[in-house]
C-alpha cells in the first residue's frame, strides 16, 4: 500500500510537452529527405516529404505553444521512457506515408523506417526499383536514428548509463555533479557523433566513391547500419572501402562520450575502458573462429580471414553488411555470429545487443555466486567491476535485460517455427533484428509474410529501446493513478 502510495503517474501535459520539442525537432530533421528528393527523377516524392516534415513541425509547435510547464516541473523517469518509446514508434507511423509514395507499399514502406530508425538496416524491397534519393534518406533515418538513441538516452533516461558508464570510468564525481554536467556532455557527444561521420565521408571520397554514396555509407556505418542502393552486399565494393566502413562501424560501437577523454588527452583511461578492449578481444576471437571456419569451407586463407574480419566486426557491432552470401556458410558459423549479435556494442553507443558491459556482468555475477558460497556469513563481499562496487540498481538493470531479451527471442522464434521456417535460420534473424543488427540468412524476404514482419518490427524497437521503454510505455499503471500537481 505504501508503494502505491509513493508511485506517481505520467502527467499527459508533460508528456505533450516533451514530445513537442521531440517532434518539433525530428520535424525540422525530416526537411533533409525533401531536399534529398530533389536528385529523383521529376523531383518525385519532394512534397510528400516535405508536407510530411511541414505537419510535424507545425503539431510540435503548437503543443510548445499551448502546453505550458512550469520552473517547478521535473520530468519523472517513467514520463521520459514514455517520449523515447513514443517518438521511436509515432516516426515509423507517420515517416512511412511519404516513403510509400515511391510505390513499395504502406507495410513494406514502414517495415523499411523501423529497420532504419532503429539502425538495423533489414531490407525487403527490391533495389533496382527505388531512386538513390530514397536509400539516401534511408541511410540519412539510420544517422538521426543512432543518434537519436544516444541522445535521448543520455539526456532523457540518463540515471541508467551513467551508473554504468562510471563502472568504466568514462565519467568521475558523484551522480549530482554528473546530472549538472549532462547538458555539455550531451552536445559534446553531438559534435563527435558529427566527427566520426565527416571523418568517414573523406576517407570513402578518397577510396573513389561518389560524394552521394559515400554519404550513404558514412551515415550507415557510424550509425552501425548498412544502406547499400542497387546493389547487395559491401562484397561488391573495392578492400578499402570495406575496411573503412568496418573501422567505422567499431568507432560507432565504441560509446560515443568515451572519445571526450581523447579531447583531454587521456588516451590510457580511453584505453583501459573495459568496453573497448571486450569489443576489440571478441571481434579477435570472432575473427580467428570465423576465418578457420571459412578456410575449411574451401575460401584461400588470406581471403577467409579477411571476410571473417568483416563478419566479426559487422556482427559484434551490429552494423549489418555482409560480406558473403550467408546462406552458404555452416550452422557452426551462424551460431557464432548469433553469439557476437547477441552482445552487440558498447552501451552509449549507436550499437544494438545486450551490450558488453552487460555481458561482462552476467559472467561476473555468476563468478560471484560461486564465490560467495566458500565466504563466511560474516564477510562484507560486494561485487566489483574494475575496481568500483557494482550498485545493486546496475545489477538489477543487467540481469532484467538479459532476462527480458532472452524472453522475447523465444516468443519471436516460436512464431517462425510455428509458420514453418527452419529452426537457425528463424533463430539467426530473431536475433538480429533484437540486437538492431540487420544480418539474414534464408527467412527474411518480399515474400515474408506480414504477420513475421511485423514480428521483427517489434523485435527491432525492443532492442533498440531495451524493453524498458516500451514496457513503462504499455504498463496501464504508468496511465491511471496518483499524479504531481
Amino acid at each position: 500500500m505504501r508503494e502505491e502510495i509513493l508511485a506517481l503517474s505520467v502527467r499527459p501535459r508533460m508528456i505533450a510537452a516533451y514530445l513537442g520539442r521531440l517532434m518539433l525537432v525530428t520535424g525540422l530533421l525530416m526537411l533533409a529527405p525533401a531536399l534529398f528528393a530533389l536528385l529523383a527523377p521529376g523531383w518525385s516524392g519532394v512534397w510528400q516529404y516535405g508536407l510530411t516534415a511541414l505537419m510535424l513541425i507545425g503539431l510540435g509547435h503548437g503543443l510548445q505553444r499551448y502546453v505550458l510547464l512550469h520552473k517547478k516541473d521535473v520530468l519523472q523517469a517513467n514520463e521520459a521512457m514514455v517520449i523515447v518509446a513514443l517518438i521511436f514508434i509515432l516516426t515509423p507511423v507517420i515517416f512511412a506515408i511519404p516513403m510509400s509514395a515511391n510505390g513499395v507499399g504502406y507495410l513494406a514502406a514502414f517495415f523499411q523506417v523501423v529497420s532504419d530508425i532503429t539502425t538495423t538496416g533489414m531490407e525487403v524491397l527490391p533495389k533496382g526499383q527505388l531512386p538513390i534519393s530514397f536509400w539516401l534518406t534511408s541511410a540519412w533515418l539510420q544517422w538521426i536514428g543512432g543518434l537519436g538513441i544516444t541522445v535521448l538516452s543520455l539526456g532523457l533516461v540518463s540515471s541508467q548509463v551513467l551508473n554504468i558508464r562510471r563502472l568504466s570510468g568514462v565519467l568521475d564525481g558523484d551522480s549530482q555533479q554528473q546530472q549538472v554536467q549532462l547538458t555539455d556532455y550531451v552536445r559534446n557527444v553531438l559534435i563527435v557523433y558529427l566527427i566520426l561521420t565527416v571523418l568517414t565521408f573523406f576517407a570513402l571520397l578518397i577510396a573513389g566513391q561518389s560524394a552521394v554514396q559515400s554519404a550513404i555509407f558514412a551515415m550507415a556505418a557510424v550509425a552501425t547500419g548498412w544502406c547499400a542502393p542497387a546493389r547487395i552486399g559491401i562484397n561488391d565494393y573495392s578492400g578499402a572501402v570495406q575496411l573503412i566502413i568496418a573501422l567505422a562501424s567499431m568507432s560507432g560501437a565504441v560509446t560515443i562520450g568515451s572519445y571526450l577523454l581523447l579531447s583531454r588527452n587521456r588516451w590510457r583511461d580511453f584505453l583501459r575502458d573495459v568496453e573497448l578492449r571486450l569489443l576489440l578481444l571478441f571481434i579477435f576471437i570472432g575473427t580467428l573462429v570465423l576465418g578457420v571456419s571459412l578456410y575449411f569451407s574451401g575460401i584461400p586463407i588470406g581471403n577467409a580471414f579477411f571476410k571473417a574480419f568483416l563478419l566479426a566486426t559487422s556482427a559484434q557491432t551490429t552494423a549489418g553488411f555482409s560480406p558473403l552470401d550467408l546462406n552458404m556458410v555452416s550452422g557452426f558459423a551462424l551460431v557464432i555470429l548469433i553469439v557476437l549479435m547477441f552482445i552487440g556494442g558498447s552501451v552509449g553507443s549507436t550499437a544494438g545487443g545486450i551490450k558488453l558491459v552487460r555481458a561482462w556482468l552476467s559472467l561476473k555475477i555468476v563468478a560471484y555466486l560461486i564465490r560467495s558460497t566458500r565466504m563466511s556469513v560474516h564477510v562484507v563481499n560486494p561485487l566489483r567491476m574494475e575496481g568500483r562496487t557494482v550498485p545493486a540498481s546496475v545489477l538489477l538493470n543487467t540481469l532484467a535485460i538479459v532476462m527480458l531479451t532472452l524472453m522475447v527471442m523465444t516468443l519471436s522464434w516460436l512464431a517462425f517455427l510455428v509458420s514453418g521456417y527452419p529452426a537457425l535460420p528463424g533463430l539467426f534473424n530473431v536475433v538480429s533484428a533484437m540486437s538492431t543488427a540487420g544480418l539474414s540468412v534464408g527467412v527474411l524476404n518480399v515474400s515474408t509474410p506480414v504477420a513475421l514482419k511485423l514480428v521483427l518490427c517489434a523485435d527491432m524497437l525492443f532492442g533498440r529501446l531495451e524493453f524498458v521503454a516500451l514496457l513503462v510505455l504499455l504498463a496501464p499503471r504508468t496511465w491511471f493513478g496518483r499524479r504531481l500537481r
